[in-house]
């Protein structure tokens, strides 16, 4: 009879620990889409001290009535998606750049990120860089976090 007792009283406990919401939250991952034009030669570039996330993009060509695909001066949109695989803070940086060239003019945008210990995801600060022949600073991306 107390062993009964005993298994009641722990499924009782589990149950109350499952309907307070005591689970882990899901996972956020952050998302931020840039103008891109890889047909100039230019691209964006990722580097990030400490690595705590995975990275990876996706570009998708504007479509332009007459253009035919990889037509050189047609742009389109590079998104990346950054899923934590720890917690912890990090720097991020997007540079817009000819990678063969160090010379060349770029864009650097600047994040620096905290993941906490459920893997949910805060932007702490944000700031950009313009090359030195480049006339107008673009509005700061943001990050979408989901």
């Amino acid at each position: 009879m107390r062993r009964h007792k005993t298994f009641l009283a722990a499924g009782v406990l589990l149950l109350l620990f499952i309907l307070t919401g005591c689970k882990a939250k899901k996972p956020q991952k952050a998302i931020l889409t840039l103008e891109s034009n890889p047909t100039t030669g230019y691209q964006w570039i990722v580097e990030q001290a400490p690595e705590i996330f995975d990275i990876s993009s996706e570009y998708k060509e504007d479509t332009v009535e007459g253009a035919t695909e990889q037509m050189v001066g047609v742009g389109g949109k590079e998104t990346f998606t950054l899923t934590p695989k720890k917690e912890g803070r990090t720097k991020i940086d997007f540079l817009y750049k000819q990678p063969w060239d160090e010379e060349s003019l770029y864009t650097r945008l600047t994040y620096q990120i905290k993941v906490d210990k459920n893997l949910q995801i805060q932007v702490e600060s944000s700031g950009g860089q313009m090359g030195e022949d480049i006339s107008e600073v673009p509005q700061m991306p943001e990050f979408r976090i989901e």
